[in-house]
């Protein structure tokens, strides 16, 4: 009990650091959360083709189509199209300047109106333009749906006025599709932020405070009040403890207060993100506990905490997503904690509530609990030898 007591007020002489790294936490995590979810949104974003259009037919067919590539696609009427006009659209697309041309012939309308639609206009584009096969397919699909309502016995404004109805439609119907392990969820981008929250708090918090307690007048001090070595080490791990549960449990609260002021319900979810960064509490306690092991000085501390953790941020998927990353440098993640922190984290995301425990998630979480004990039992030896042999 004493050296608890003594653990919680040396937390004191850290208070300002703490609130600094808490801060930064609070501002980054949602900026990041705004940055990825901006980033998704505008990935894939629908871009009229840049087009020119020679209507040489003026029929009704003629300018019906036009009229519905105008409602999507950037298009140019040429209305001069004499020979030296032509050259000039011909060399526009040949050094994409443009993008596609249409030529619209005469006796165009009453070609359609007799079916006779393949091979009824001209098209000037290059050979290896996307967006040129793109809108060939778009004019054939009006020119088919014309022919639909021709043949069905609609007269040809009734065709031309149903056809545009029809693609009106079918530009307003959205179909997403989303592939669910690369889904982004605000609450799955602050959570996976929240592994080098917690990693540089606990674990420079931890190094540190446990550094105090090497000053030799502390340690002979604690050393004769006739208390074991476990006893000495228990009471300081446990106000550690303490100490980081109630930093884990405000970054918990935090997150889901934030992504619910967003819109997100993720309550179903909510115990197994809670449940993983409680788990990389004990790792992060672990890591720290092991450093202050074998360094002497805060500074030391700092600084190889600094390197463990940005590392292992870089290579695990909590700064570049995993899938970024290439198949060598997933293989050596796999022996860093966070790699399972981040693939826990992705299981709950990609998996209803039903299905996280049937995925690989509780193997992660007892990945991490393994990493956790293997830092303390290293600790622990090398605590235990310095002590005994007064190094």
């Amino acid at each position: 009990m004493p050296v608890f007591k003594a653990t919680m007020k040396s937390m004191k002489a850290y208070v300002g650091t703490f609130v600094i790294y808490l801060m930064v936490f609070m501002l980054f995590g949602p900026i990041q959360a705004n940055g990825i979810s901006k980033s998704q949104d505008t990935m894939f974003q629908d871009e009229g083709i840049q087009l020119t259009v020679v209507d040489q037919d003026q029929s009704e067919i003629s300018k019906g189509l036009i009229h519905y590539l105008k409602a999507e696609d950037q298009v140019t009427i040429l209305h001069k199209a004499n020979k030296k006009a032509l050259e000039n659209l011909n060399d526009d697309i040949l050094f994409d300047r443009q993008q596609y041309a249409l030529i619209i012939p005469k006796g165009f309308g009453s070609n359609v109106e007799e079916g006779k639609v393949t091979d009824s206009m001209e098209y000037i584009q290059t050979n290896r333009s996307a967006s040129g096969y793109l809108m060939n397919q778009k004019i054939n699909t009006y020119l088919e749906h014309i022919m639909v309502y021709l043949t069905g016995g609609y007269d040809l404004s009734s065709a031309i006025q149903n056809t545009e109805s029809d693609m009106k439609e079918a530009r307003e119907s959205q179909v997403s599709i989303k592939n669910a392990e690369n889904a982004r969820s605000r609450s799955r981008v602050i959570f996976t932020f929240n592994a080098y929250s917690l990693l540089m708090i606990l674990t420079v918090f931890t190094g540190s405070i446990l550094n105090q307690f090497k000053n030799p007048d502390l340690a002979n001090r604690i050393r004769v009040g006739g208390l074991s070595f476990h006893k000495r080490y228990g009471g300081m791990i446990s106000a550690l403890l303490v100490m980081s549960l109630t930093v884990t449990t405000f970054v918990i609260g935090f997150t889901a207060l934030d992504a619910r002021l967003h819109g997100e319900s993720f309550l179903v979810k909510l115990p197994y993100y809670a449940l993983n960064s409680y788990v990389l509490m004990l790792v992060a306690l672990g890591i720290g506990y092991f450093l202050s092991s074998f360094s002497k000085d805060e500074n030391t501390v700092n600084m190889v905490a600094n390197m463990i953790n940005l590392t292992m941020c870089f290579l695990c998927g909590i700064f570049v997503d995993q899938s970024l990353l290439t198949e060598g440098v997933l293989q050596a993640a796999h022996f860093m904690p966070l790699f399972w922190y981040a693939e826990a984290i992705k299981q709950v995301a990609c998996n209803s509530g039903d299905a996280i425990l049937g995925s690989g998630y509780p193997m992660s979480i007892l990945i991490q609990i393994l990493f956790a004990v293997a830092f303390f039992a290293a600790g622990l030896i090398i605590s235990r030898k310095r002590e005994t042999y007064n190094v």
